[in-house]
Formats: structure tokens, C-alpha cells, sequence
């Protein structure tokens, strides 16, 4: 098995992959600064984080689970054709935006006052296709399209700690333990299908 790739950098480009060549042992990449772009992401259980740098991955399209970690303070993080277990943090109000080809285990997605965007495959009884939708917001800024279901703002009031939860499983009557969560304070919350 190829070796893990571990990068430390405090600023400049950091470019992994191409179109034609795969990424196969990614383990960690920090970086102050960097402009993180990964192609072809093939196996991955792998932590990028950096300051102010922004991070974009694309997944390469086999039928392997790739976990990946993603944490910014104030750059924006985009995933592409996403299929494994997903964790993306920005602490201010940088946004997230995932696409998702099948959904697995868990993706959570935490930001303070950032959009988070996630395009959805349409909700089937194939258990990649299955999963509970986790929400919470504390402004009430949210949409959400997917197939005839439609939701631009929570209708129940605020718990205890000043927060709207929300959750619903698609597609309806079906049960999965795939479960997408996503924490705001102040951004927007915007879901819907690829």
C-alpha cells in the first residue's frame, strides 16, 4: 500500500491529484494560509485544517467510503460527489458546500454565522439513498427542496438554549441510521436536491 501523505505548510498553493491521476493515502495536510484543491480523492481517512485558507476536494467515483475531517476558521470548505463519513467546521462565517453522490454513516457540518449549502441525491429506499436530516439554527434562515418536500423556515419555537431543531427522515416512512446534521448560529441553511 502506497505511503500516507502528510503536508505542513504555512501559506502557497497545495494541489493534490488531477483528472487522469488519483489521490490513494491522504492523512493530514495543515496550513496556515494555503489554498487546499484535492482531485480525486480515491481512499481517504485523512484531517485537513487551516486558518484562513479555503479547501476544495473532489472525490473520485468508486464505491469506497472516504472519511474525511475539514476544519477552517475563515475559509470556505466545498466537497464534491461526497460517498463516507464527513466532518466540516468553519468557525466564522466562511461557507460550506457539499454535493453528495450517496450518503454514509454520518456528515456533520458546523459553522457560527457561514451558509451551509448541501446538494442531496434524491431521497430512494436504497440505503445509500436513505438518511435522517439533522438541523439546528438560531435565526430561523433555511431552505430546503427536496423532491415535493419543501421548508423555508422552522414552525416549531426555540428550545431552552435559544436554538431551532429540526429533523426529518427521507424518504418519508422509510428508517436509516444515515444521519446529515448541520449547526448555524447566524447562516443560512440550504439544502436540495442534485
Amino acid at each position: 500500500s502506497p505511503a500516507a501523505i502528510n503536508i505542513s505548510s504555512k501559506s502557497g498553493a497545495i494541489n493534490l491529484g488531477t483528472d487522469d491521476l488519483g489521490v490513494y493515502a491522504l492523512s493530514t495536510i495543515n496550513t496556515e494560509s494555503s489554498r487546499v484543491v484535492i482531485k480525486n480523492l480515491y481512499k481517504s481517512n485523512a484531517e485537513i485544517s487551516t486558518t484562513k485558507g479555503s479547501v476544495k476536494v473532489d472525490f473520485a467515483s468508486n464505491n469506497e467510503a472516504k472519511n474525511l475531517k475539514v476544519t477552517t476558521n475563515s475559509g470556505s470548505i466545498e466537497l464534491n460527489n461526497v460517498y463516507g463519513n464527513i466532518n466540516a467546521k468553519t468557525s466564522a462565517s466562511a461557507k460550506i458546500k457539499a454535493s453528495f453522490a450517496k450518503i454514509y454513516e454520518l456528515s456533520e457540518f458546523n459553522t457560527d454565522g457561514g451558509e451551509v449549502e448541501l446538494i442531496l441525491p434524491a431521497p430512494t429506499n436504497e440505503p445509500t439513498r436513505k438518511y435522517n436530516l439533522a438541523l439546528t439554527n438560531k435565526t430561523n434562515k433555511l431552505n430546503i427542496n427536496i423532491g415535493s418536500y419543501s421548508l423555508n423556515a422552522f414552525d416549531q419555537e426555540k428550545d431552552d438554549g435559544g436554538l431551532y431543531n429540526y429533523s426529518k427522515t427521507f424518504p418519508e416512512g422509510e428508517t436509516t441510521t444515515n444521519t446529515i446534521r448541520v449547526n448555524t448560529n447566524t447562516g443560512k441553511i440550504n439544502i436540495h436536491e442534485n
